[in-house]
């Protein structure tokens, strides 16, 4: 009978991060339309939108794929961790308002 392989502590993690992350699109893909119906958008609009979401995706997995090939996993994920967080600075309204 053949042992299950058993999974260190970086790869549980990886495994823990890649979950959340595809939970996160999985949970946003339906609410992005109806927040753009909520907004006017018409049934061209909300095709467009959708497709354009799940192409910049792949790209970007595409490119973060090469990139991590390049620098290894550490320095892009760090990167990436400290620009969302900057994002988070952002004012979250117009000014004037």
């Amino acid at each position: 009978m053949r042992q299950i392989h058993t999974l260190d502590s970086s790869q549980w993690l990886l495994a823990a991060i890649t979950f959340i992350s595809s939970l996160g699109i999985a949970v946003m893909l339906p609410l992005i339309p109806l927040y753009a119906v909520s907004l006017g958008a018409t049934p061209t609009q909300l095709g467009l939108l959708t497709s354009a979401f799940a192409l910049a995706n792949a790209a970007g997995r595409f490119a973060a794929g090469m990139l991590m090939d390049r620098a290894g996993p550490l320095t892009p994920s760090i990167a990436v961790a400290l620009a969302g967080a900057s994002l988070l600075l952002l004012p979250s309204h117009p000014k004037g308002e």
